[in-house]
Parts: structure tokens; sequence; C-alpha cells
């Protein structure tokens, strides 16, 4: 019998990588289904359910569902209330706070159109900071050098 256990264990192998990244992406209804398909291998037809270990998936779910409805509320929607940033607020600013907020709650990732690469927002936004751009201390061949030769040339 003992035989038999031992061979199911090491046939049996909780990938912790494939769990952890459902994890981080907040995948809870993947994690659930790994870890039902890992305990009906190990258990084989006498399954069981393991409350505890699917209680501790559903709760990590539900608070990040909280979560979620905590930051759209005390950061996305005040973004609204920036009515006389015209140069920085983006033209479809209520658009985007919309779908963020059908997100929270239907409880849905946004479809995968919708959704932003965060680096490259980052690096175009910051791109117009020059002191965020990597080069000398006096910034030679930076956007503030384009930008003076650019305006010191339709000044001739």
């Amino acid at each position: 019998m003992e035989d038999a256990v031992g061979a199911t264990l090491k046939f049996v192998k909780f990938d912790v990588d494939a769990a952890e990244g459902l994890v981080q992406n907040h995948d809870y209804r993947g994690l659930e289904e790994h870890v039902l398909e890992i305990l009906t291998k190990v258990q084989g037809s006498s399954f069981y359910q393991h409350p505890g270990i699917l209680f501790s998936i559903y709760q990590a779910e539900i608070a990040h569902l909280m979560e979620a409805e905590k930051v759209f509320s005390d950061k996305v929607k005040p973004l609204l209330n920036h009515n006389s940033d015209e140069l920085f607020r983006p033209a479809d600013l209520e658009d985007r706070v919309k779908m963020v907020q059908n997100c929270v709650n239907n409880r849905k990732p946004p479809a995968a159109d919708q959704v932003e690469n965060i680096f490259g927002v980052l690096c175009d936004y910051l791109l117009y900071f020059p002191r965020c751009m990597p080069g000398d201390t006096d910034r030679k061949g930076s956007v503030s050098d384009f930008m003076v030769g650019l305006v010191a040339l339709f000044r001739q």
C-alpha cells in the first residue's frame, strides 16, 4: 500500500510557480481549478473538498474584490474632479473611468483591447519631463535640447 501512495506522490507534483503566478494575476478561479486538479489526482476516487484550502482561496478573492472597490472609490473616481487641468487630463477620462467602474461593478477584468501597457503609458508620459530622461547632468541630447533647438529654429 505504501508503494502505491509513494508512486502517486511522485507522480503528482504541486507546481508552486504556477500557483504563485495565478495568485499574482488574481486568477482565483484558475487557482481553485489548479488545486482541485491536484486534490483529485492525489485522492483519486475518494475525493474530499478540503474546505480549509478552498476557504483561503475564496477569502483572497473576496479581499481582492473589496480592495478593487476601495481603490476605485478612493483613487479613480476623484480623478474626475480635476476639471481645471486641461493640459494633462486625457480627453477620454470619463470613458476610461466608466470602463473601470463597470469592471469593478461586474467583478470582471477589462477586455483585452482595453488593457493598457502600464510601462508604455508611464514611458509616454514621462518623456514629457526632460528631467526623467536618462543621460548626462546637462541633459545633452534630451527632449529638452530638442525643444530648445526647435523653438530656436522657429524664431529664425
